[in-house]
């Protein structure tokens, strides 16, 4: 119990109390093994014993599991919760404000290691019918550039658009004044940074920038999102 992380042994109890209480429901021995096992991912949860939101080799060593099982067990943990649109919109741009964007061709390489989220992302780009690639790695999401800027182009606020919209043609940086004109300005420049081989200063402020000016769009942060296009372009 104490590998596990119970902080109690009233948490411990209450872990107890609880299994016991949902295996009898319906009966005794009605769940079936993979229920079984996703009640007590659960109840591990909510006694504070496993955290969910920790990387899968850390879930799957303190389970003694292997690390596809682990994966599993979160994402089906986090499906049976109660999770919005909003929520997973909000949590996929809290992704794209540390991510590490990579240039790779005609692509844009994007890890996203919460599972559900990079679903989300997934789907959500599947219904503008872009299709991206999946087959170097599961983290991994390569999106081809156009579709990604199109992604973000229809997902940001309006008024944070028109404000980088209205700075950019301001100070006669772009002459592409349609909302992706400026979206794909911004995010050629910081791959082009992020892409040098020799990652110095540059491209860290780049990502940084990148990451601001994505986070304003989205949340509708005007003056954060034309600040950022402004020093990345």
């Amino acid at each position: 119990m104490a590998g596990l992380g119970f902080s109690s042994r009233e948490r411990a109890a209450s872990f107890a109390d609880s299994f016991i209480s949902h295996y009898l429901t319906p009966a005794f021995g009605a769940r079936s093994k993979t229920e079984v096992d996703n009640l007590v991912f659960a109840l591990l949860v909510e006694a504070g014993a496993v955290d969910p939101a920790a990387r899968p080799f850390e879930i799957a060593q303190k389970l003694n599991i292997t690390i596809a099982k682990a994966k599993a067990l979160v994402v089906t943990w986090q499906m049976r919760r109660v999770t919005t649109h909003e929520q997973l919109e909000e949590r996929l741009l809290q992704q794209f404000t540390k991510l590490r964007f990579q240039k790779d061709g005609t692509y844009v390489a994007l890890g996203i290691g919460d599972t559900l989220v990079r679903e989300y992302f997934v789907s959500e780009l599947q219904n503008l019918e872009i299709y991206p690639d999946r087959s170097f790695a599961g983290e991994i999401v390569r999106v081809p550039l156009d579709g990604f800027l199109e992604y973000i182009a229809r997902s940001a606020k309006k008024n944070a658009v028109d404000a980088v919209r209205t700075q950019l043609i301001k100070a006669k940086i772009t002459p592409d004044t349609s909302a992706k004109g400026i979206i794909k300005e911004v995010v050629v420049k910081a791959a082009q940074k992020i892409g040098e081989k020799a990652v110095g200063k540059a491209a860290e402020t780049a990502v940084d920038k990148l990451g601001d000016f994505i986070s304003g769009l989205f949340s509708g942060d005007a003056g954060k999102a034309a600040t950022a296009a402004s020093d990345l372009i």
